[in-house]
């Protein structure tokens, strides 16, 4: 059996993904909610549970962080997905560009 099949089975993924995802993160090294550039995954905005033939489709492809996948992509729940996931990260990103800053640092 092939690595490609192996992997296939293992994962119930396209053996293309990984190559995809290395590609995507490439074109679009941060969070495109929080702007973060590190611990960066790749978000299916079909989920590919619901859309398979769109896991390869790189418009179906946002980046974002650990904690703004599951956050932005998944509504704070694995088991659940965000159809605005794209506009609540534009969303988010603009008001963390300008959120209010305290100016007396807490605790002085």
């Amino acid at each position: 059996m092939m690595f490609g099949a192996i992997y296939q089975l293992m994962t119930g993924r396209s053996p293309q993904w990984p190559a995809l995802r290395k590609q995507h993160l490439l074109l679009w090294p941060i969070c495109e909610a929080c702007r973060a550039d590190s611990d960066l995954e790749v978000h299916h905005l079909d989920p590919v549970s619901w859309r398979p033939d769109k896991e390869l489709d790189p418009d179906n492809l946002m980046t974002l962080c650990r904690r703004c996948h599951l956050l932005v992509g998944h509504l704070d729940n694995w088991a659940s997905f965000n159809p605005e996931a794209e506009f609540d990260a534009v969303r988010w990103r603009e008001k963390i560009k300008f959120r209010p800053v305290n100016p007396v640092p807490y605790g002085f």
